[in-house]
C-alpha cells in the first residue's frame, strides 16, 4: 500500500507544510530543526521576544514525562462539580501550634494579578498510516514557543466568618500567540527546507466583568456577568480561584508538613482563571494546532484530570518586608480532551479541496511540575505564585474517505510534543480606581 500520505491530510500534527509537503515520508529527523525564532512582529508590544534557543538543559525538571493513554472524556454540565471549594477553616486545629494559611482579604480590597504562561515544545515525532496498517513516520522537524499574557482587577465585595462572600473580577487584558519553526528534509541538497508560522490571539471576555457570588447550599461560588452580558457558556469555564485558595490546608500547619490538594483542581495550577476563550487571527495549521491545546488553551485539556497533587508547608519567609508562609507544590497529573470542534473551526486555504472528513480529534497531556506559593499572612491572600514543569501533549488525528469503490479508507495521525512550560502570577494591591468606575460598579 503508498502510504505517501498526501499533505492535505496533516491533522493537527502540522500541515504546516501546506506547499512542501508533498514530499514522500522519509526516516524522521534527517535534518537538524531550526531554532526557536523570536516572537512575531504581530505580537503585542508588552511581550518580550523568544529566546533563540530552547530552555538550558539545567533549567528543565529531572523527572521524565511519559505519553498517556486516550481517556474518554465526559464533560459534565454541573457547574458546582468543576467549581472550586473554598476552604473553611477548623478553628480546632487552627488553634494548636503552627501558622493559619487562609483566604480573607479586607472587604473592598482591591486587587491587580497578572499571568504569563511559556511553553517550549518540541516535534519529537509524526506517525502516520492508513487504517491498521503499519504506516509510517513523517520527517518534519522542528519546534513550538508560545505565550499567554493576561491581567484581571478583583474587588472583594463582601467578607464574614472569615470567607470570601463576594467579588467583581475585570478582564483587563488576554493576549496569547506563538512561532513555529519547522524543517524538512531537501530532495535536492543537504540544506534542509525551513518555514515559519506565527499565531497571535485574542478574547472575547477582555473589558467583561464576573460577580462571583458564595453559595452556601452548593459549597461554591456561583458566577453572573456584570455590566455587559456575554456568552452564558463562557461562565461555566471560568475558574473561580486566582488566589490558588484550592492549595490552602484549611488548618493551622507546621514546616514540613504534608497534605494532598484534589486533582479536580488542576485547572487552577496549570491554567489559573480557567479558560480564556482565545479567538486565533490566522486561519494556518499552527494556528489549529495552539488552537486545540498544543501550547495554547491548557483549561480545556483539564476536564477529566488523574493524578496527584502535593503541597508541603516550607515554614515563613519575609519577602518585600513582610511575613509570609511559603506552600510548596508538586504535581503529576494525566488528561485527555475531545477537541474535534477546535480543530475543525479552522481550516487553512490548502486543505479546502481536500476530500476526507474530519472523524476524531483527541488532545492527550501528560506533565510533572513543582511550585511554589507565596502566602501573606498578615493581608491573608497569596503574593506570587510560580510554576515550572515538563509536558508530553499527543494529539491523534482520523480523517475518512470513501473511494470510487465506495470502500471507506481512514487516515490517522498522531503527533507527539515534548517540552518545557512555566507560570508566573503574581498579585498586587491595584492602583487607584480609573474616572469609569472599578470593576463591578454601575456608573452614574
Amino acid at each position: 500500500m503508498d502510504l505517501r500520505i498526501p499533505s492535505a491530510f496533516s491533522g493537527v500534527a502540522f500541515v504546516l507544510l501546506a506547499a512542501c509537503a508533498a514530499h514522500p515520508s522519509a526516516a524522521r529527523k534527517a535534518a537538524p530543526p531550526t531554532e526557536i525564532a523570536a516572537a512575531s512582529a504581530t505580537e503585542p508590544t508588552v511581550v518580550a521576544a523568544e529566546p533563540t534557543v530552547a530552555p538550558a538543559e539545567s533549567e528543565k525538571p529531572v523527572v521524565a514525562a511519559r505519553p498517556v493513554a486516550p481517556v474518554e472524556v465526559a464533560r459534565s454540565e454541573a457547574a458546582p462539580k468543576e467549581e472550586p471549594r473554598a476552604v473553611a477553616v477548623d478553628t480546632a486545629k487552627a488553634s494548636t501550634a503552627g501558622d493559619l494559611l487562609e483566604w480573607c482579604p479586607a472587604s473592598g480590597a482591591m486587587f491587580r494579578k497578572t499571568l504569563e504562561v511559556r511553553h517550549y515544545l518540541d516535534l519529537a515525532n509524526i506517525h502516520k498510516s492508513i487504517d491498521q496498517g503499519v504506516g509510517i513516520d513523517d520527517s518534519l522537524s522542528g519546534q513550538l514557543a508560545t505565550w499567554e499574557q493576561l491581567a484581571w482587577t478583583e474587588r472583594i465585595d463582601a467578607v464574614a466568618d472569615g470567607r470570601v462572600l463576594g467579588l467583581v473580577r475585570r478582564y483587563d487584558d488576554l493576549a496569547s500567540g506563538g512561532t513555529a519553526d519547522l524543517a524538512l528534509p531537501s530532495p535536492t541538497g543537504p540544506r534542509p527546507r525551513t518555514m515559519k508560522q506565527t499565531d497571535t490571539c485574542t478574547s472575547a471576555l477582555i473589558g467583561h466583568d464576573v460577580r462571583f457570588t458564595w453559595v452556601p447550599s452548593e459549597q461554591s461560588y456561583g458566577r453572573l456577568w456584570e455590566k455587559l452580558d456575554g456568552p452564558e457558556e463562557f461562565l461555566r469555564d471560568i475558574d473561580f480561584d486566582l488566589d490558588l485558595v484550592s492549595a490552602l490546608p484549611g488548618h493551622a500547619v507546621e514546616a514540613e508538613q504534608t497534605w494532598e490538594i484534589p486533582i479536580e483542581r488542576v485547572v487552577a495550577f496549570l491554567s489559573p482563571g480557567g479558560n480564556r476563550f482565545f479567538e486565533p487571527r490566522n486561519q494556518d495549521p499552527f494556528a489549529r494546532t495552539h488552537r486545540v491545546g498544543a501550547g495554547g488553551e491548557f483549561a480545556a485539556l483539564l476536564r477529566a484530570p488523574t493524578g496527584q497533587i502535593t503541597a508541603t508547608y516550607r515554614g515563613r519567609r519575609t519577602v518585600e518586608g513582610l511575613e509570609c508562609g511559603v506552600i510548596a507544590l508538586h504535581l503529576e497529573v494525566r488528561s485527555s480532551a475531545d477537541r474535534m470542534s477546535a480543530f475543525d473551526s479552522i481550516k487553512p486555504p490548502a486543505e479546502a479541496t481536500e476530500p476526507r472528513q474530519l472523524t476524531a480529534c483527541t488532545v492527550e497531556v501528560d506533565c510533572k511540575a513543582n511550585g511554589e506559593i507565596v502566602w501573606d499572612l498578615e493581608a491573608k491572600r497569596a503574593r506570587h505564585y510560580g510554576l515550572e514543569g515538563i509536558e508530553t501533549v499527543t494529539m491523534r488525528v482520523s480523517k475518512q474517505a470513501v473511494g470510487a469503490d465506495d470502500k471507506a479508507s481512514t487516515l490517522h495521525e498522531v503527533t507527539r510534543l515534548e517540552g518545557t512550560f512555566k507560570v508566573d502570577l503574581v498579585n498586587a494591591d491595584a492602583p487607584p480606581p480609573p474616572a469609569d468606575g472599578t470593576p463591578g460598579e454601575k456608573k452614574n
